[in-house]
Order: structure tokens, then sequence, then C-alpha cells
């Protein structure tokens, strides 16, 4: 029965009909009388800050509904709508300024309601921005970030790229695993997150080292634009609206050709798979090139391609670029006058085998002095082949090191580490002697150091999440983007792609299955193993896996077959293996069946090895031959085979600390093999810090009474602990109260006059303190006397003399010193010196602007406490004697 509401012409009779009407509803909720009953809104709303620039607003609601979301900057102020109409209890706002609260309201629309109503106000604070680091802090490096299409385009890393160091990789990656999922809001918002990635450009350009060398962008999508149109009228970036797509895409197009940053142009790459919903193939690849540099739009067929099209990307951003290569001659005591030829280009080990030599570098050994004071040099220096090196025909001088000496040359050109370090062999010819006789004991290991100097880069990465894609395919674009990261990170450390397998061998286990082995390649991820039915034949890719053996399963009997195995990491796929084959045995067994998917799956953190180390369980399969391990860096991503074994177990070792990693486990036998369990997953534990390096003490001229003490930042720690001791071997005790986060610390409780201090450093995170770093020492400044007598020196034109003296109040009361001093050079000249001083805090007493005279008083200083004065040699055309006193 519908109501009718029947109007007194009193304004009062309606307004208390309506109190009456909303008498026993829930706060917040929204009502309405269609149909004879209440229709409730949108409760449990909240509103959770993200990020610099996003809040996440979510909501409940009791049936099927779309939601409307507004937004305002005051609580009680005009709400206006945001976004689009959506069927998801989720929104997320994003553009917002750091630092800002704002308030929502949420209205629910259903086919019972005979209206809107607003839901009661909710507020967040979006994020405190970054504080801004002074030019001198800022690191060199390669800085990501990441931005994903979901809702208003997502920015993963809240506008602040991530440096690439090994917590920054950690911490890329833990964002794609966690936070890189298909968007609630369908639609592709290609040309809409572009613009966010420049507009972060922009933005962020006073955050990057002053020496950036290059601006990229890597967009992926699977379809075409979808909304970005209306969302720039909605919500503006950079406060620009666009009527038209083209008029979009033109805007892009344009920046991506114009804009700099920090004087270097900006490189945008895109790469598509076009999803089966986009039927328009020259509307999705113009797509692709509108929101890319000319030439580097790639359409590619499949997902599969995802990972090797990211990775040549990342090789080609050419991040690193070697400087200089120095080499490192090692030799035995020899005597003086002895020669020595390095050869690179003969394998023979006979005299006439380093005569013939055509590249090489050669000089003469002289020593001089006896005992400890024994120095060498390297001489009249030659080179051939091409080599030359920034030390010419030298000399170098040698560092002996017990009973070898080793002589650095640096820049060294004509040197191939590749072709030349497996060539490299060392030849001596004794002072008296007139043949080369090769040094059988000489180990290049070592000698040949490349030194890598990193490009400092900002990179975007622009991902779809739209819900075209599926869970498989988010978790292939989620491993291609870990792939780009982990071959940067990489190439920063100096890593390379991997050589060919060696050892590799095949042998038939039964009439269905052979075993694949090969030996393990040093600087290798993973192993891809290709399956061919003949020798020369097309060799398809039957599975990746971090072990180095394969049981190939569900083979034909009595049948040959062909495999190849190639070594992968995050730079490169490396080259495939010579071709090996077996031949299953002939059927003897008859027909069966794979085996049934494994029960009981457990994934532990073993007390054996608690931060690298995963231990996998399962229960046994009564008709399995062994199981295969697979592991994942998200339960959604891509499972890769890590091993077999014939056991209910396996130990997975080799792990980063504080990581999750998730696992299923599949049984086999001839036949085949079967299903793979359900997903289980475990996080390794993190690990303490090492222990700092590069520790160094030294007393502080400027601050007299203090010892600075420095040292080297370690990558995962969260502070640092002083320890100080009065002898090398003696008792060490903290001194550090508070908390040190930054890599240096001032002692200020030592003595001064010369006392010696002995000081070590530990770091520590949440899972415990490093060990203490090796001892260093500083000794405290001597102080002089404040008696009045004078102190004399020598100082000559330029000399800068510091002296320490400690006021003493000899009369009582507050009776000013003085300082004293005067030329007391041969020729009784005045100007020679400058007097400045300052006290422990350093106050300036005293300023050097004029030379000293002879016996005058300067300037009253205030009794009981230490001064600093520095006395400067002034003239310039002669030096001589100065005497000084600071008295009451």
């Amino acid at each position: 029965m519908k109501r009718t509401l029947l109007h007194s012409g009193m304004p009062g009779v309606l307004l208390a009909f309506g109190f009456l009407l909303c008498a026993g509803c829930d706060v917040g909720s929204d009502k309405s009388d269609e149909g004879g009953y209440f229709v409730s809104g949108p409760y449990n709303v909240t509103a959770e800050a993200l990020s610099t620039s996003s809040i996440r607003v979510s909501w409940s609601f009791s049936g099927t509904a779309s939601y409307r979301v507004y937004r305002s900057f005051n609580y009680n102020g005009a709400y206006t709508r945001i976004g689009s109409e959506t069927t998801s209890p989720t929104y997320t706002d994003t553009g917002l300024t750091a630092n800002t609260i704002y308030y929502y309201k949420v209205s629910a629309i259903t086919s019972a309601s005979a209206g809107e109503r607003q839901s009661s106000a909710v507020s967040a604070t979006t994020n405190q921005a970054a504080v801004e680091p002074p030019p001198s802090e800022k690191v060199e490096g390669v800085y990501i970030g990441i931005i994903s299409f979901a809702g208003d385009a997502t920015d993963l890393t809240g506008g602040a790229p991530v440096l690439l160091d090994a917590a920054g990789k950690d911490s890329l990656i833990s964002k794609l695993s966690s936070d890189y999922a298909i968007s609630s809001q369908g639609g592709t918002a290609l040309f809409y997150s572009v613009h966010k990635a420049l507009a972060n450009l922009k933005s962020g350009e006073t955050r990057y080292p002053p020496n950036l060398d290059s601006v990229n962008m890597v967009t992926f999508t699977d379809g075409l634009d979808n909304g970005s149109t209306g969302m720039s009228a909605i919500s503006p970036i950079e406060g620009r609206t666009f009527d038209s797509d083209a008029e979009y895409t033109a805007y892009l197009s344009g920046q991506i050709a114009s804009l700099t940053i920090a004087d270097k142009p900006v490189t945008a790459y895109s790469v598509g798979v076009r999803g089966s919903d986009v039927t328009d193939t020259a509307k999705f690849d113009s797509n692709l090139a509108q929101i890319a540099s000319v030439g580097k739009s790639q359409s590619l067929t499949d997902f599969a391609n995802l990972q090797t099209t990211f990775q040549s990307i990342a090789d080609g951003l050419q991040i690193t670029h070697t400087t200089s290569t120095a080499f490192t001659m090692k030799t035995t005591l020899l005597a003086s006058g002895a020669k020595v030829r390095m050869t690179f280009d003969v394998t023979g080990a006979s005299s006439t085998d380093a005569a013939a030599s055509s590249k090489y570098i050669e000089g003469v050994i002289s020593r001089t002095g006896t005992g400890e004071s024994v120095a060498y040099t390297f001489d009249s220096i030659t080179y051939a082949g091409g080599l030359g090196s920034d030390q010419g025909a030298g000399p170098i001088s040698g560092v002996r090191d017990g009973a070898e000496v080793y002589f650095a040359f640096t820049g060294v050109e004509g040197y191939d580490p590749d072709a030349d370090e497996s060539k490299a062999k060392q030849w001596i010819m004794a002072p008296d002697a007139t043949a080369w006789q090769v040094n059988s004991e000489y180990d290049v290991e070592g000698a040949i150091d490349e030194r890598i100097e990193t490009r400092s880069s900002i990179i975007y990465l622009v991902l779809d999440a739209s819900t075209s894609l599926n869970a498989t395919q988010i978790g292939q674009i989620r491993d291609a983007a870990a792939v780009f990261i982990n071959s940067l990170y990489n190439q920063l450390n100096g890593m390379t792609s991997p050589s060919a397998p060696s050892g590799v061998t095949a042998a038939a286990q039964s009439s269905h299955r052979i075993l694949v082995s090969w030996d393990s390649v040093s600087n290798a991820s993973g192993y891809y193993i290709y399956r061919a039915a003949s020798e020369s034949g097309a060799y398809a890719k039957v599975a990746s896996l971090f072990g180095t053996s394969f049981a190939n399963t569900g083979l034909s009997a009595d049948t040959a077959y062909y495999y190849k195995v190639s070594a992968y990491n995050s730079i490169a796929e490396g080259p495939q293996s010579l071709a090996v084959s077996a031949t299953t045995n002939s059927s003897t067994n008859g027909s069966g069946s794979a085996p049934s998917t494994p029960s009981g799956v457990k994934a532990t953190a073993p007390s054996s090895n608690p931060s690298g180390a995963i231990l996998v369980s399962w229960n046994s399969v009564s008709n399995a031959s062994g199981y295969y391990i697979y592991r994942a860096a998200s339960e959604s991503g891509l499972y890769t085979l890590v091993s077999s074994t014939t056991g209910t177990s396996y130990m997975d070792t080799g792990l980063s600390a504080d990581t999750a990693y998730y696992y299923n486990v599949a049984a086999y036998n001839d036949f085949g093999r079967g299903e793979a369990s359900s997903n289980v997953y475990r996080t390794t534990s993190g690990v303490a810090p090492s222990a700092p390096s590069g520790v160094t003490a030294a007393a502080q001229l400027e601050i007299f009474g203090f010892i600075r003490i420095g040292w080297s930042q370690v990558s995962n720690a969260n502070g640092y602990k002083i320890y100080r001791a009065t002898s090398g071997s003696g008792v060490y005790t903290l001194i550090s109260s508070s908390s040190v986060t930054v890599s240096y610390y001032i002692d200020n409780t030592v003595s001064p006059g010369g006392a010696t201090y002995y000081y070590r450093v530990s770091a520590y995170n949440s899972y415990g303190e490093s060990p203490l770093s090796s001892s260093v020492s500083a000794k405290t400044l001597t102080v002089l006397s404040s008696s009045g007598e004078w102190h004399e020196n020598t100082l000559s034109s330029g000399d800068v003399h510091v002296l320490y003296y400690k006021l003493v109040n000899i009369g009582g009361g507050q009776i000013p010193y003085r300082i004293y001093w005067e030329d007391y050079d041969y020729d009784e000249s005045y100007g020679n010196i400058k007097v400045s001083a300052r006290d422990r805090e350093g106050t300036t007493l005293l300023n050097a602007t004029d030379a000293g005279y002879d016996g005058e008083p300067i300037f009253p200083v205030s009794d009981g406490n230490y001064i600093t004065i520095i006395v400067q040699g002034y003239d310039s055309s002669s030096s001589g004697f100065y005497r000084i006193k600071c008295v009451q």
C-alpha cells in the first residue's frame, strides 16, 4: 500500500510528520518508503588514506545496488559527486593534495528505492609528503615509480619514485605482489594513467639527483582507452580537462615529444597485448604509438612474451657504463733489474712463446732500501698490441704483501676482459738471464677490475589493471615488471647474462619418462628446457625451473627425444646448450594414469635456517614416482618449477629475508603429472644488518674537545650504536644513549689533552644488532695553558696553526682575558700573521681581518672555557717566528 502525505497548510505539521517518519532510523542510513517499507542506504562507511595523493572509501550494503560517491573539503560544505557510478563497494579517490583532510558521503541506488539518499560524512587525511632532502643528500642512482590503471590511476609509490638499492628493490616487488591487482572499477584508463606518470615526473623534479642522465616511462595495456576523457573532467590532473580522446592523445604525444625533466628528454616505451575484447587492431596499435617515443611501441601476440620484452627494454636503458679498467700485476720479491712481461695472446709455456707475443706489457723491477723499508717500483714500461694505461712508461710504486708485490695500472686501454683474462701469463727474466721463464705461480684471478659508473635515471612503470584481464594475466604482468626491476638492479651491481649450461645429459628412466640433468651455472636464476623430435627439428620450451634436473614424463614408449637447456637471470637468457637425446624404453607395463593431487601441503620456516629457507611438505601419493615443487612471488603469480624429489618434503634455500613465497606441489609418474595442489605460502624471517664498514674517527679541529666518528651506511639498518674504550683491547661501553640514524656521531664527552679513545660501531634493526665494526682510534688535541707564557713557533706564508687554551680564573670574578701576539721576525716587521679565535661552541670571539701589531691587547674573552686560536701566515713575501699568549 502506497502512503499519501496530507498537507495541512501548516508547515509545523509537515515538519512533525517528517520527524515521525525518521524516528528510530539508524544514523547515516538512507530511508525510502517505496512499497510500504524502508530501504537502508550504505552503512559502515570508512575512508582510509593510501598515500600522499589517494584515499580509499569503502562501505557495506544489504542487497544489490549501484553507488555514487561525493566529496567535500568541509564537513558541512557542499558535496560534489566524483567518479562514475559503480557497483563496487569501494572507491579510490586519487590526484589529491598531501596532508589534506577530505570528507565523503556515499549513496545507493536500487530498484526498490524512491530516490537517492547520502550516508553520513566520513573523512580521512592524505599522508604527509616526504621531506625534500637538501641537494647534498640526494643519492645518485636509479629511481622507479609504479602506476596502476586501477581506480583513478593508483600510484603504488605515492608520487615519489623509490631508489633502486637492495631495500628499494624488495619494496617495489613487494608493492607489485600486494598492491597491484585487477581494479574493481572497469575500464582501461590508458591516457589518464600515462598523464599521471608525466605529471609525477614534472612535480618530482626537485627530488632527483643533480646528474640525472635519463628519464623513462614504460606502459603496458591490453585494451583501448575507455573513460580517460571523462575522468579528466571529474578528477583533472594538472587542472587539465579534455573533450575527446583525440584531444587527450594529442596532448600526451606532444608532452612525450617535447617534455624535459632536469634538461633531459623523456623516452616513452609502450607494450601491448591486444585483448579479446579489442576488435579495432589499427586503433590499438595507434594508441600504443601515441603514448610512446618514435619507434618505441610494441604490439605482442601473447602474454608469454612479456618477460622477454620488459627485460629487453631494461637492457636497452643502459643505466651503467664502464668508465675505466684497472689491472693489478702481482709478482714475487724479484731482484732489482729483473724484467717482467705480461702476455695476453699466447698459450704455450716456453721462452720462445713469450718472445713471440704481440700483445704484452713489459717493464723493469727496481728495489731500494733494506729491511722493512724496502721499496719496489716498476719502470721503463712498454706496451704492445694496442694496450696502454694512465701510467705510461712509469714508474709505478709497488705495495708489498708478504712475499708478493702489487703494481696497479689504471685506465687500461685495449684489454678485453672476456677474451684476454683467460690468456694472461706472467714471464720473468732475471738480470743475468737471456731467456724468459714463465711464472707458474702467477694467478690472474682478481687482477682485473672493471669500474662501473651508475647513470642516474628516473623510470615510471604504468601497468594495466582493468577487468578485461584475468588473474593469470595480471600475474604475468606482475612477473614481467619484477623481471624489469631485477634486471635493472643486477645491471647496477655488475651482473651479466649466464653462459650455456655444460654437462647436459638425457637418460631414459622408463617407457614414459626421461631425466635431463646439467651442471649449475654460477649467475643463473633458473633454467629453460627445450625439446624436439629430431636433433635439427624445432625446439619448443617444455619447462622452466630453478633446479639442475628435469623429469620429462608422459612420453611415448620406444621414442627418441632431443633436448637443449639454457640458463637465465634477470639480465637475459643465455645461449642454449648442445643437443642431447635419449630414447624411452619399450612399453612393458601396459596402460596407467597420472597420480592424484598431493594433500596436506604445508610451508613452514625451519629453525635451522630461519632467515633464508622455507620447508615445504606434503602427504605421499600412492602411485607417484616423484613430486614437482613450484614457487611464485604472489598467489596469483606465475608458478615456476623449483625442484623435483622422490620424498615428501623440500627445503627451499637461498631466499630473500622477510619475503612471502607461494608454493604448490604436483605428483608425477611414468604416465604424466597430476594436478597441482592448492597454494600455500610462508614469509621468511628478516635478518639483522651486517657490521658497518669504513669506520673513521678524528678529533674536531673547529670544535675543540670533540671527536667525530663516521661510517658507511648499512642498507637494512634502522639505526646505529657507538661503543668506546680507552685502549684497543679494553672493554667497549655503549656511549650513544639516544637513537643514531645518520652515518656519523659526535663524541663530546672526551677529555682534551692528547688522550686516545677507541671506537667500534654496530648497526641494528627489528631483527637484531650486527657484530661490532673493526676498531678505530683518535687522540684529543693538546691544550695550552693560559698562564701568560708566550707560545713561540715558526710560521711560513700560507701556514695555519691551531692552538687550544683552557682559561682559568686566577683572580676570581669576571675578569676578562686578552689575546696578545706579535711578530718575532728578524726584520721586526709587523703584519706577517693574522689571528682569529672562537669558543668551544664555535662562537667567533675575534675575526682575522687585519694583520697583528706588536703587543696590542685585541679582544676580551670570557672566563672559564676552552678557546681555539687560529694563526695564519699573512705576508706572502716573508716568513719567520711569531709568539702569542692569552692572559687575564
